[in-house]
């Protein structure tokens, strides 16, 4: 047989499944992402159901990690404090990675959106997770801190879908065990700056390099909340059917802006990373920009009517 016959592909296939799902998982956004997204989340309920926001307030005050917010949050109080807690909550699952609430195939649900798009296989288990956090953040017949836990990874996943490389990766000859979401292809923004793995860079898209974690969100968030966002068609299905249709956008979006701006030439180590150039910065920061904002919107919708 020839190196590229079906029966090759086909072996391929079989020990790329094996590697991917053995593949460590990588963050999505920056805190400063996942902290602007909350933010937005707050403003949003602040407006459309007050007495959600109170909810989420009132059943975070009994998380079992109630100590690490104490640190985050500080001498806050007031609106201010409100607004920190949302911001903390949709960062804590990436925070919290060498503790036993950390579920790593938790982050992401991955199937090949950009090359040999025929595989039919998937990596990671956010589908399912939304859905088992979702039903207990809704339940007030669950226990406080159950609920607690909950609401944070339903925070987090809805802002982890959104970043394109969390639903859809590249594979083919050149990465044929695939890319592993972008985190063993290598770019460089310009000509002269340090190589990122793909995810990485995808992770800080939005975000002003200068600006520490909290600083950074609030910027990201009043830029994302400048933004005029599309009609959400999302918005009147089923949860479980809403993460579904956010994974197919991501992957979309992996297939036709990711892996096309890097030409599917990224460099499979960091000496030989590709350079993106302005054309392609200047696009990925708006997009990020505009999927945050829709992570915060999305959020706040589901929160809706949450008691």
């Amino acid at each position: 047989m020839t190196l590229r016959s079906p029966l090759a592909h086909a072996l391929l296939a079989i020990a790329a499944t094996a590697f991917l799902l053995a593949a460590t998982p990588a963050c999505a956004w920056s805190n400063a992402g996942h902290m602007a997204s909350g933010a937005i989340a707050h403003d949003k309920l602040a407006v459309s159901d007050p007495a959600a926001l109170r909810a989420v307030l009132s059943i975070m005050a009994h998380h079992p990690d109630a100590a690490r917010f104490a640190r985050n949050l500080g001498a806050a109080h007031g609106p201010v404090r409100d607004r920190l807690v949302f911001e903390w909550m949709a960062r804590w699952p990436d925070d919290i990675r060498s503790t036993p609430w950390s579920h790593p195939e938790w982050h992401y649900q991955a199937r090949v959106a950009s090359g040999w798009t025929w595989l039919p296989y998937e990596a990671g288990e956010a589908a399912g997770a939304f859905d088992r956090n979702l039903a207990i953040a809704l339940d007030p017949a669950r226990p406080a801190g159950d609920r607690a836990i909950a609401l944070c990874w339903v925070f987090h996943l809805t802002g982890d879908i959104q970043q394109p490389l969390h639903a859809g990766h590249h594979m083919s000859w050149r990465f044929y065990a695939t890319d592993r979401l972008g985190t063993i292809a290598w770019v460089r923004p310009n000509v002269g700056d340090q190589p990122l793995e793909l995810h990485q860079y995808w992770d800080h898209a939005a975000e002003d390099p200068l600006l520490d974690d909290s600083a950074g969100a609030a910027d990201l968030a009043s830029r994302a909340e400048a933004l005029r966002l599309p009609a959400d068609r999302s918005a009147t299905l089923a949860p479980h059917a809403r993460f579904a249709a956010w994974m197919g956008e991501s992957r979309v979006l992996a297939d036709r802006v990711v892996y096309r701006d890097t030409t599917l030439n990224a460099g499979r180590d960091r000496d030989h990373a590709a350079v993106l150039g302005p054309k392609a910065n200047v696009r990925a920061y708006a997009i990020a920009t505009l999927r945050i904002a829709m992570a915060g919107d999305r959020l706040a919708n589901l929160l809706k009517g949450l008691r």
